[in-house]
């Protein structure tokens, strides 16, 4: 059943569309200012009630995967860079390179194939308890965990080689404090920065996870808003990304503070 031109000239008019771009443009700006996205031209619910729970599940799922992935990744590169060419250098390299080359929607399949449908250990979609954030964690996670053990292996690295922690171990310190109460916070200065971009990007881009385990996030809902022509909802969706991408680096920007003091006087 097709729509008359009198229905689709009533919608144009209750949507705004029969206006010029530019009063458009200023009219949802003006409604913006106040909280107000619009309605959603699928569900015909506020933009706001459909993409703050969206929001809460992706952030759920981006911090908890993070978390994994940041704190297994600044493990492996910080003994990595305390001991390079060894074997654990070696290995967390080969690791490292994997787990960036492999697409994650791939290893989502795959990790669904073994660890739901063959051992039936964990949920393979949905979100519900601990369980389910176990197998789109993982693939979140492996995102963060490639990029942070190279990138703290090559600090490390940089930072073991200067002045001051010659003069450290000149002073008697063991090669462990020498590390940790020395080199470690000047190692984690372009970590930190990077960490924090990461985690808006994996905000905004598990758009792959997010489909193949069912997960009711804010990029799957971008993803069937695009398809079903729901601009209402993908304009506010993008602003919610933005306001998160800008908390992110405000963070940021506090945590460089306390790991750098000099940066606190700029």
């Amino acid at each position: 059943m097709q729509a008359t031109q009198q229905e689709l000239d009533a919608v144009r008019r209750s949507l705004g569309l029969d206006r010029p771009l530019y009063v458009q443009f200023a009219r949802w700006i003006r409604r913006a200012l106040v909280g107000d996205f619009g309605t959603s031209v699928f569900s015909g619910r506020p933009t706001f009630e459909e993409i703050f729970p969206r929001l809460v599940a992706s952030l759920q799922l981006t911090v908890a995967g993070t978390v994994v992935g940041a704190s297994a990744g600044l493990a492996l590169g910080v003994i990595s860079g305390a001991r390079p060419y060894s074997w654990i250098d070696k290995g967390s390299t080969l690791i490292a390179v994997l787990s960036i080359s492999v697409p994650s929607f791939w290893l989502g399949v795959i990790l669904i194939y073994v660890f739901a449908v063959i051992l039936g250990w964990f949920p393979s979609s949905g979100r519900g308890g601990i369980e389910n954030f176990v197998l789109p964690g993982l693939c979140v996670a492996t995102w963060s965990f490639g990029l942070l053990v190279r990138l703290t292996r090559s600090s490390v690295l940089e930072v073991m080689g200067d002045d001051y922690i010659r003069t450290a171990r000149a002073k008697g310190n063991s090669e462990r404090r020498v590390l940790f109460s020395h080199a470690l916070k000047n190692a984690l200065l372009p970590v930190v920065t990077v960490l924090g971009v990461q985690f808006g990007l994996v905000l905004t881009s598990a758009v792959g996870i997010e489909v193949v385990f069912a997960w009711p996030g804010l990029g799957r809902l971008i993803a069937d808003s695009i398809l079903a022509r729901d601009y209402p909802t993908v304009q506010a969706a993008v602003i919610a990304v933005a306001v998160v991408f800008v908390l992110t680096n405000l963070v940021v920007d506090l945590a460089l503070g306390y790991f750098d003091p000099r940066i606190r006087y700029h």
